[in-house]
């Protein structure tokens, strides 16, 4: 059996977990490659997301996150061609999707899911069944179309209807769904999209061997913890993140004082400012032992999220012997046994939370049940055999069958024109364009039946001269050269740009047109302004129009 894993991360909370499995069952001798965007680890393999570089990432930051209201929403809008996220699926027999946000569209995933390979999204968040947030914060429109965001101003309420929509129509309905905690999947039971999918639970899995509780007094020394002196440990990966809670740790501390309960304080993660008081700062730890070691120092670790799944640090606290007291929010209960690992406070209830420190600290027999149930229930192993269950299931089961027919995609161009048009380019051309409509002010006009005849033409043009055998270039990065980019990416080489700006990724200067075969070229000119110069330019480089190249402002 071999199986793939797309994450859009190595590392982080839900890269992490992802990585862990991958190297797991490489150990077992299964056969596993692990792709990402962002690559951290020798043994992952990074793709290059070329069209959410030069399109949806600045319209996201531009306008999205901006109307974002606290918590920022997510996009998984556009991703890796489809058809070439396709090709890299080619020759694996199971394809395990983890958190994929700006590196895997949900059509990418539909794609994938056509070729008839076995598909499983392990949820390490909300956002596969809503329409942006990762985690709703109490919000349930995702039962209904996600009108009225509360996370964005009015500009923007448009967006999550059409990004819950999306998901509806491309989530495939045969595909598996893992989620780490039992919270999520009646969460996503519930849900519009996810309601008829097989929804299966697997905890993520910690290394029990690199977490333990080895060397606790050694690392208390070096902290200069006196002996009757607390530890108490925060971490998170961001710990500006609201939905962590640090906001509530002074207060918790301010209770601590009152109580003249003798401790110190230590914070781990990445943060921009330093602003609790009698915290000390430790940074981002990418060290796993010294991780470890830290966890086994402390007495008490807090976690005050106000929402989460099953986050990775209490997991490993729970395997270093180190008490839980958090908030009892999303999946938190589903490890945290109150009175015997741990404590669970009311969520937002600072005083009850710094009442449960102190009762764990007078508590010292709850360090070897920690250890204990944690090795049973959250250990790599377990999850590790748990997914190879999952997985050979899948290969053997023999009512596994497609519950999509196979959809007209952007890639798929048939031979029939007026068909594709009718069925599918126009559908998706309008989709798209509600769309930016929504990401874009200055994208917001109507788009005419005469633009939509150009767009359609464009796409003609572009695919008969890649079947021709041309080099095939769209110069031009503005409105309807990404738009037409979007559309047919697999035909076009590479784009070009007189605006330094616009000169990454796929999307070269215009004088990569002199290193080509004149010959041999086909350039599709999209842009509105200035066409007479961008024709001067390419005419001085021996080009000549309705040979080598074409104005898209022609094609009526």
């Amino acid at each position: 059996m071999k199986i793939l894993f797309f994450s859009s991360y190595d590392k982080h909370g839900a890269g992490v977990a992802a990585y862990r499995i991958f190297q797991g069952l490489r150990n077992k001798g299964f056969n596993a490659d692990f792709m990402t965007k962002y690559k951290s680890k020798c043994d992952s393999i990074q793709i290059e997301n070329r069209i959410f570089e030069n399109m949806a990432y600045r319209v996201y930051s531009d306008n999205i996150s901006k109307a974002c209201v606290g918590e920022p929403i997510g996009i998984m809008a556009l991703g890796l061609p489809e058809k070439e996220l396709a090709e890299l699926s080619a020759g694996y027999d199971i394809i395990n999707f983890h958190w994929v946000n700006y590196f895997i569209s949900i059509q990418g995933i539909f794609a994938v899911a056509q070729t008839g390979k076995p598909i499983v999204i392990t949820m390490h968040d909300e956002n596969l069944y809503t329409g942006g947030c990762h985690y709703t914060g109490g919000c349930d429109g995702y039962l209904y179309n996600c009108e009225n965001c509360p996370k964005l101003d009015t500009k923007m309420h448009k967006y999550p209807p059409l990004e819950l929509a999306n998901k509806m129509q491309y989530v495939p309905k045969d595909a598996i769904i893992v989620t780490p905690s039992r919270w999520l999947a009646e969460r996503a039971r519930r849900s519009k999209i996810l309601s008829n999918n097989r929804i299966e639970v697997i905890p993520n899995g910690i290394d029990v061997n690199i977490y333990n509780p080895k060397k606790r007094q050694e690392q208390r020394n070096k902290l200069n913890l006196l002996d009757d002196e607390k530890m108490l440990l925060f971490g998170a990966q961001s710990i500006n993140d609201k939905r962590k809670g640090a906001q509530f740790i002074p207060d918790v501390l301010t209770q601590l004082r009152k109580r003249d309960f003798k401790f110190k304080a230590f914070a781990f993660g990445e943060t921009s400012v330093n602003s609790i008081e009698e915290v000390y700062y430790l940074g981002v730890i990418d060290d796993e032992h010294h991780l470890a070691k830290l966890y086994a120092a402390a007495d008490t670790l807090l976690l005050p999220s106000l929402e989460d799944n099953l986050p990775n640090v209490m997991l490993e606290s729970l395997l270093c012997g180190t008490p839980v007291a958090a908030f009892d929010a999303g999946g938190i209960s589903d490890a945290i046994i109150h009175n015997k690992n741990g404590m669970l406070a009311q969520i937002g209830n600072a005083k009850e939370l710094a009442n449960m420190v102190i009762q764990i600290s007078q508590e010292p027999s709850m360090r070897s049940f920690c250890r204990d149930d944690a090795v049973k229930r959250y250990s790599l192993e377990e999850a590790v055999s748990n997914y190879t269950s999952l997985f050979e299931n899948i290969i053997t089961e023999t009512r596994y069958e497609r519950l999509f027919e196979p959809n007209a995609l952007i890639y798929t161009i048939t031979d029939d024109l007026e068909e594709y048009y009718e069925e599918s380019f126009k559908e998706r051309i309008n989709n798209y364009q509600e769309s930016l409509n929504v990401w874009c002010s200055e994208w917001s006009k109507e788009w005419s039946k005469s633009e939509f005849c150009r767009l359609e033409k464009s796409v003609r043009r572009l695919r008969d001269a890649a079947k021709e055998g041309k080099t095939v270039v769209i110069y031009g990065m503005g409105q309807y050269g990404r738009f037409i980019y979007t559309c047919t990416q697999d035909y076009v080489d590479f784009c070009v740009d007189g605006n330094p700006d616009n000169c990454f990724g796929n999307t070269h200067r215009p004088e990569k047109l002199q290193e080509y075969d004149k010959d041999n070229l086909y350039i599709l000119i999209a842009i509105n302004g200035q066409v007479t110069q961008v024709e001067e330019i390419l005419n001085n480089y021996g080009l000549v129009k309705g040979e080598q190249y074409e104005n898209i402002n022609d094609l009526f």
